[in-house]
């Protein structure tokens, strides 16, 4: 049988519409089947969510390390990623738990994996950091907290605030206003700067750590007794004594009790032949004890963080 053009072309529409139906309605099908699929898995994550409870006590160093604790959570987050694979801070949590049940390698590779996934999101560069700092990689640091003091607090702050994996730890958490959280994100980006400048200290990259530390002092940022310090020692190990003499002096001055600027003054004076005023310096550092620290810094007592 022979067809007009124009009843061929009626024709090959009609086909190309009932396709184009047909193909409508196997994508809504298959739309709905994900929804609901996700939404059973939602379901089935939400009947296996821990309390928080121990996590926010044991982050805060008021809780000692139970395993069986950290495993309903790693339980909970590995569950998370496999059905939802694009939140940076499900990834965040698993670095923080395979960090402190030993496995630094694997909590190091979902770190990695939330940068990738928000190259924008501070807590993974800061808990970095840190971890390559414990583990005396200091060229790791100074990349990953190089990277934390870059990123703006704002972003961070948001995507922790608009979170909802986030929101059942917040409830339990001390950190539960938008003041709170900005506040401790401040501390915590103070100190990735502290680190950074302690990893140039360690690398010997003292012309690093001398322009991190004065870049600190000249934006009024962080801890001003610290910076000033380490601004000093830079220059004490450079071979300038009479400036690293100008920045002790002026730590001195902010904190009354770092010790460890009496101790580099008295060595700059000396490098300048002023051996008299040196044992004057020494004879003048105030004695420490616990309750009368020099710094309140601490490296060794920095933790990681959740957010």
């Amino acid at each position: 049988m022979k067809f007009k053009p124009q009843i061929k072309w009626l024709l090959f529409l009609n086909r190309a519409i009932i396709f184009y139906l047909l193909l409508f309605v196997v994508l809504a099908v298959s739309l709905n089947q994900t929804r609901t699929k996700l939404k059973v898995n939602l379901l089935a994550l939400n009947r296996l969510m821990p309390s928080f409870d121990y996590l926010v006590s044991f982050e805060a160093g008021a809780a000692p390390f139970k395993a069986s604790e950290f495993d309903k959570y790693v339980d909970y987050y590995e569950n998370f990623v496999k059905f939802v694979q694009d939140r940076p801070e499900a990834y965040t949590m698993l670095g923080f738990c395979y960090y402190h049940m030993g496995k630094t390698k694997k909590a190091i590779s979902f770190y990695e994996k939330a940068i990738k996934l928000d190259p924008d999101y501070f807590w993974p560069y800061y808990n970095l950091g840190l971890i390559y700092f414990k583990e005396g990689d200091f060229a790791g640091a100074v990349n990953y907290l190089g990277k934390a003091v870059d990123i703006s607090p704002d972003y961070s702050f948001k995507l922790v605030r608009n979170s909802k994996l986030y929101r059942p730890i917040q409830a339990v958490s001390s950190v539960n206003s938008d003041f709170k959280a900005l506040k401790k994100m401040k501390v915590y980006y103070t100190y990735s700067y502290n680190l950074l400048i302690l990893s140039y200290i360690q690398m010997g990259n003292f012309q690093k750590a001398f322009e991190a530390a004065n870049f600190g002092i000249n934006s009024n940022f962080g801890h001003q007794d610290f910076l000033h310090y380490y601004a000093g020692l830079a220059n004490l190990k450079m071979g300038n004594p009479k400036l690293a003499i100008v920045y002790f002096r002026e730590c001195i001055n902010k904190n009354k009790n770092y010790v460890d600027a009496y101790k580099g003054l008295a060595q700059a004076l000396i490098a300048m032949g002023e051996k008299e005023r040196a044992k004057e310096v020494t004879n003048a550092t105030p004695f420490l004890s616990k309750e009368n620290p020099q710094d309140m810094f601490d490296p060794k007592l920095i933790r990681l963080q959740l957010f």
